[in-house]
């Protein structure tokens, strides 16, 4: 499975980010939710998460296309290197 990880930050108490993976199909993108990620306030590599690469590859006819979209549910974040791992393939 392929996995992904980014660095992250909060600027402010309790900060989350809401992770979701966007996969192109026939009837148009279909996102679908990976999980939150809890940020702490320094810059800190998150836990790595399933891309679900193979569901995407169901939705999109064979490819593993995919979009990452990050969306703040408390607080204000950055987000910075987001880091896809090239060995989750093999």
């Amino acid at each position: 499975m392929l996995t992904f990880r980014f660095f992250a930050r909060n600027n402010s108490l309790l900060s989350s980010v809401a992770v979701q993976v966007v996969y192109p199909t026939l009837l148009g993108p279909v996102a679908l939710p990976l999980g939150a990620a809890a940020l702490s306030p320094t810059w800190r590599p998150t836990l790595p998460m399933l891309t679900g690469s193979l569901a995407g590859a169901l939705l999109a006819g064979g490819t593993t296309q995919l979009s990452l979209r990050f969306t703040a549910l408390l607080g204000s974040s950055q987000i910075d290197d987001v880091y896809v791992d090239p060995r989750g393939t093999r």
